[in-house]
């Protein structure tokens, strides 16, 4: 925690005081309730990226996801977007009411 505190930039080694010190907090202060979840969480830059993608689109039983670009190298990142959009398209079909229309 030290080390993150004396950190100029964000590390992937940082500890995320916000993302883990809110559920106690909340919690502590009758502001939040235990519960459970099931959720999935993909690097879109890793090697089995495309797989993970595959699996969650025939999964049923996630409440949530979260694709995320860790560490995607420069000459990859045109192919995760690419990948990342197919199945965000595949998965959701209709836009939101909230979604800006393009253009």
């Amino acid at each position: 925690m030290e080390r993150t505190t004396r950190s100029r930039f964000r590390s992937p080694e940082d500890v995320s005081f916000a993302a883990t010190m809110h559920h106690h907090y909340a919690l502590l202060t009758g502001r939040a309730v235990p519960g459970e979840f099931k959720m999935r969480y993909i690097d879109i830059g890793a090697p089995d990226a495309r797989e993970k993608l595959e699996a969650l689109e025939a999964a049923t039983e996630v409440d949530f996801f979260c694709l995320n670009d860790l560490d995607t190298p420069p000459e990859a990142q045109e192919a995760a977007a690419r990948m990342v959009r197919e199945f965000l398209q595949a998965r959701f079909p209709f836009p939101s009411p909230f979604e800006k229309a393009e253009g």
